[in-house]
């Protein structure tokens, strides 16, 4: 998540889940600790295999989904 073009946190929303080839659907909430406060929030998606090792190979990210503009 980034506020103001500043990146102020980032989260695993889903851990040791298997994707099927083709579409697939995945939703959940997210709210920071503190809440949104002021600002333009813009949101990213990554997706990463993780091997057995812990080594991350990044498989696909995302430009901008989502931007909140909170007052």
């Amino acid at each position: 998540m980034t506020r103001n073009r500043q990146l102020v946190d980032e989260i695993a929303i889903a851990k040791n889940v298997a994707l099927a080839d083709g579409v697939t659907s995945f939703s959940t909430t997210y709210t920071p600790e503190g809440g949104f406060g002021s600002g333009l929030v813009s949101f990213r998606l990554r997706l990463d295999a993780i091997a057995p090792d812990g080594t991350a190979t990044l498989l696909i990210q995302s430009g901008t989904v989502a931007k909140i503009d909170v007052p």
